[in-house]
This record gives C-alpha cells, sequence and structure tokens, in this order.
C-alpha cells in the first residue's frame, strides 16, 4: 500500500506497545516500515517536536512510499483503530485511514472466501 508522510506518521502513532510476542514482533516491523530514515527526514525537512509530538515537513517535498503489509500487520493496525473507535477516540484525522484500512481488511478477508 502507498502511503505519504502524514498517514506514514499517523499508523505509527497508533502502533500499540503491548500485545503477545509474535504481536509484538509483528509491531516492530511496522514501526521500523512506517518510520522515516534520517535521509528521508532531510529531503523533506520532517521535524518533530519532542515536547507535544507534532510534526512539520515540507508540504512540497510530500512524497508516497510503499510499503507491503502482510495480514498480520494489517490485524494489527485494524485492530488498534478498531480500539480507538470502541473507545470513542478517534480522531477525525484517522476517518480516511479508517476507511482505507477498513476496506483492504474487507477485500482480503473475501478474497479467502
Amino acid at each position: 500500500m502507498l502511503f505519504n508522510i502524514s498517514e506514514r506518521l499517523r499508523v505509527f502513532a497508533i502502533l500499540p506497545l503491548q500485545g503477545d510476542i509474535s504481536t509484538l514482533r509483528t509491531i516492530q516491523e511496522l514501526r521500523n516500515e512506517f518510520s522515516f530514515s534520517s535521509e528521508e527526514e532531510d529531503k523533506v525537512g520532517l521535524k518533530i517536536t519532542p515536547e507535544d509530538g507534532k510534526a512539520t515537513w515540507k508540504p512540497e517535498a510530500d512524497f508516497m512510499k510503499e510499503i507491503p503489509l502482510d495480514n498480520a500487520s494489517l490485524k494489527v493496525i485494524c485492530e488498534a483503530l478498531s480500539e480507538l473507535d470502541r473507545k470513542r477516540l478517534l480522531h477525525i484525522t484517522y476517518l480516511e485511514l479508517y476507511d482505507r484500512f477498513m476496506q483492504e481488511k474487507k477485500s482480503r478477508d473475501n478474497e479467502k472466501k
């Protein structure tokens, strides 16, 4: 799946920090995939304020990155989004991502049938 800078930051932000060992390995892989290399940070001027975690970058330098997601990775992200939804903590900025991931999950589930 293709992700821009904002989407990568939002997915990274919702990844859980706890789980069973298998889930934690998947989370670590996702953190590696969705994080930014120093080259990418320099290219887009990405700055994250430590105090509040706000990110800024040069909008004109935005780019898409292909991040392959296996079923385990998709499950972790969908469960994280669903948990936020259940707790009524899902922010409006996650609406498109929520729809996109749930549609991808539904599509994959239908392929299995």
